[in-house]
């Protein structure tokens, strides 16, 4: 498994690790979408992560996918901030780290509203990303897509359910007491597109092309979601009232930025 060293937390040079998408692809792929899990119920399923990197297509093999999500399930386990860095590593090659938004109590009326200011802000019309959502030791891993009339969806892979709506995204927020938001930042000078081809210009050298030295695994392909899908107003079944038990095991991946959290 590769290494990440230097994790950092994302600064202003920095952008959000985003993807763009088309609307209408993204419309598609709702309707088609199933569960990597289907034969468990939604609130045993412990494979948020992977199922929210399938869906964006970074990890494209569906069969690698589902034996993830069934290793992770049956034995009750989670993704740590560590592993996401190393999984995101393995497809693209460079450095990420996080941004850490708090839960605000000093708003009592929209305590989320700058976790949603955040990413309209900082999320491009037609793009998506990751949101890793935190409790003291667990966490959740969601999707926030903005279509090309600026509306935010936030979308739950894993429990197939879809907020649009400030008001809605804050009651997913709420419903679970989320007290922290991270977001993937990548150092590169401009955000990663499923569209833009990875592979590198090879130089010459005597005539005879120069070998790279780093493998990378080709971007992902581009999708897309359309802005008048037609959303459901229910959040998650699955209740995080209380902190889900972590297993104590590969201490040594759990990134010092994020208390030890795992994503479930």
């Amino acid at each position: 498994m590769n290494s990440i060293a230097n994790v950092y937390i994302g600064n202003r040079k920095s952008k959000l690790l985003q993807f763009k998408y088309d609307d209408d692809k993204l419309r598609e792929k709702l309707r088609n979408w199933k569960c990597l899990h289907s034969q468990h119920s939604r609130g045993d399923v412990t494979d948020c992560v992977v199922s929210s990197l399938h869906f964006m297509d970074i990890i494209t093999d569906r069969k690698l996918a589902e034996d993830m999500a069934q290793y992770l399930t049956a034995y009750k386990l989670g993704i740590t901030d560590n592993e996401i860095l190393i999984e995101l590593f393995k497809y693209f090659g460079n450095q990420h780290g996080f941004s850490e938004y708090d839960y605000d109590e000093s708003n009592n009326i929209h305590p989320y509203q700058n976790w949603i200011d955040t990413l309209k802000r900082e999320l491009k019309k037609e793009h998506l990303t990751m949101v890793l959502l935190k409790q003291s030791t667990s966490g959740h891993a969601a999707i926030v897509y903005k279509d090309k009339k600026n509306q935010l969806h936030l979308i739950d892979s894993q429990q197939l359910t879809i907020a649009s709506l400030d008001k809605d995204i804050s009651d997913y927020f709420t419903n679970d007491g989320y007290i922290q938001m991270l977001l993937i930042k990548t150092p590169s000078k401009r955000a990663l597109s499923p569209n833009a081809s990875t592979r590198r210009k090879t130089k010459i050298s005597n005539g005879q092309p120069v070998k790279r030295t780093t493998r990378r695994s080709p971007s992902p392909e581009s999708m897309s979601i359309s802005p008048e899908i037609e959303m459901s107003k229910n959040t998650r079944k699955r209740k995080r009232s209380t902190a889900l038990k972590i297993r104590k095991q590969n201490q040594q991946l759990h990134s010092p930025v994020t208390k030890k959290a795992r994503y479930k």
